[in-house]
């Protein structure tokens, strides 16, 4: 039985009303299932990326860190955003939000190696440190987002307002 949306032509009191909003049990699934491909692949080529840079930049990993060499999670992180306030404009077509925004820039930023690192800070009474990381992460972050958002309005030829 499926429920009737309360609207004028279906007004009937005996059967049960729901949110014309809220999904149903027969409403299809918003993204098919190749779309879990797209970020799979995404995922594990920015992961990889991440991971290279990572190493390539003697990062020693969460948790192993001194408050000094916490900057190539910056760095990572701040290209992410960059690259995804890039691509999240009003003309990108959602094969490329799936591929390049939730999977490649999902594989390549990691919130919980930045996350992990400010932990480990603050554990090592490293206070300043953990405040100034964290205040860079989170400015970069928004601002590379913003600083991408405006390049890719300029590459798409969109007018910024």
């Amino acid at each position: 039985m499926n429920p009737v949306r309360n609207t004028p032509q279906h007004n009937n009191s005996n059967q049960k009303q729901i949110n014309p909003n809220t999904p149903s049990r027969e409403t299809p699934r918003k993204y098919p299932q190749h779309s879990t491909l797209l970020i799979a692949a995404g995922g594990g080529i920015g992961a990889s990326l991440r991971w290279g840079i990572l190493q390539a930049l003697n990062y020693p990993g969460p948790g192993l860190n001194q408050p000094s060499l916490v900057w190539p999670v910056i760095l990572v992180n701040l290209i992410g955003c960059v690259l995804l306030g890039t691509i999240l404009v009003k003309d990108a077509d959602k094969r490329t939000h799936l591929l390049i925004g939730a999977g490649f820039c999902g594989g390549l930023t990691t919130f919980s190696t930045f996350a992990v690192d400010a932990a480990e800070m603050l554990r090592d009474s490293h206070l300043t440190s953990a405040a100034i990381y964290t205040g860079i992460s989170v400015c970069s972050g928004l601002g590379g987002f913003i600083l991408g958002r405006h390049m890719g309005h300029l590459l798409a030829g969109i007018k910024i307002t």
